[in-house]
C-alpha cells in the first residue's frame, strides 16, 4: 500500500501500489479542482472522494433516512445500508445498485468476457453498476467516498463482492492529520 496525503484538507488514505493517485498540481489546488479525487485501479476500478462541509453532523439514522430518500429520487435499487469504523468513529455506508448513469459521468468498465477494460458512459447492456458509499464526517467535514465496479446483473457478482473487502480495508486507512 502507498499513502496519499491532502494538507489541504488534512486527511491521508492508503490505496493499492499499482492503483494511480488524483494529480496534485498548483493549478488544480488553485482552481480547487482537488476537493474531488479519483484513484484507479487496474482492473476498472474507482474511488471517488468528495470534500465538504456538513454542519450540523447529521446522526446515523438521519443520514439512513436521507440517503434512502435520495437513493429512491435516483431510481437505485438494492439498497443495503451499514456501518463502518473509521477513526475511532461510526460512519454510515450503503451498497446499491445504479441502472443508468449521467452521461457526464465517464467510467471505465472491466469486461470480464475480454479481460480488458471499456470506457464509456453508457452503461452497456447487461450491465449494472455496483456502488459502495461511505459518508464519513469529522469535525464538521464531510468525506464522501464513493466506490465503484460495473458488473453482469447476476452472473458475475463475485467480482464486486471481493472488492467490497478491499474498499472497506482502504477506507478504514483514512485517517485526519495535522494541517
Amino acid at each position: 500500500m502507498k499513502t496519499f496525503r491532502s494538507k489541504r484538507y488534512g486527511f491521508e488514505i492508503d490505496i493499492p501500489e499499482d492503483w494511480s493517485c488524483p494529480p496534485t498540481s498548483f493549478i488544480r489546488r488553485l482552481l480547487r479542482l482537488d476537493k474531488n479525487l479519483n484513484f484507479k485501479g487496474p482492473a476498472g476500478e474507482l474511488i471517488n472522494i468528495q470534500i465538504g462541509s456538513l454542519f450540523p453532523e447529521p446522526s446515523l439514522k438521519d443520514t439512513e433516512i436521507e440517503f434512502r430518500r435520495y437513493a429512491e429520487d435516483l431510481g437505485y435499487s438494492n439498497v443495503e445500508t451499514s456501518i463502518i469504523q473509521v477513526g475511532g468513529k461510526n460512519h454510515f455506508c450503503a451498497c446499491y445498485v445504479m441502472g443508468k448513469m449521467r452521461p457526464d459521468s465517464g467510467f471505465l468498465w472491466y469486461m470480464k468476457d475480454t479481460g480488458k477494460l471499456k470506457e464509456t458512459a453508457e452503461v452497456p447492456r447487461g450491465l449494472v453498476v455496483v456502488v459502495k458509499k461511505y459518508c464519513l464526517v469529522f469535525k464538521g467535514i464531510e468525506y464522501a467516498i464513493t466506490c465503484r465496479l460495473g458488473i453482469r446483473v447476476e452472473s458475475d457478482k463475485e467480482i464486486f463482492e471481493e472488492k467490497e473487502a478491499l474498499y472497506d480495508a482502504i477506507v478504514s486507512t483514512f485517517r485526519l492529520i495535522e494541517t
